[in-house]
């Protein structure tokens, strides 16, 4: 979605910083759906778990800053 700008007040740049978080699956054996989670929890820097199945699961601004303009 394109939005116009109002040229009638100044404009300026920003840099705007975008965050993407991602997402994605790993098979876990549980007998519980919270056991499932614990067990996730505990060995994800292990390596353990094969991921698959990998998506954006939110983008969203983090940051603004005006952008600063050269001495002329």
């Amino acid at each position: 979605m394109k939005k116009t700008i109002d040229l009638t007040t100044p404009v300026h740049t920003y840099k705007v910083m975008m965050s993407e978080v991602r997402g994605y699956y790993i098979d876990v054996a549980a007998s519980t759906p919270e056991q499932a989670m614990e067990y996730a929890e505990v060995n994800k820097r292990a390596g353990m778990y094969k991921k698959y199945n990998g998506h954006i699961v939110d983008i969203a601004p983090v940051m603004i800053v005006e952008e600063e303009k050269p001495n002329e």
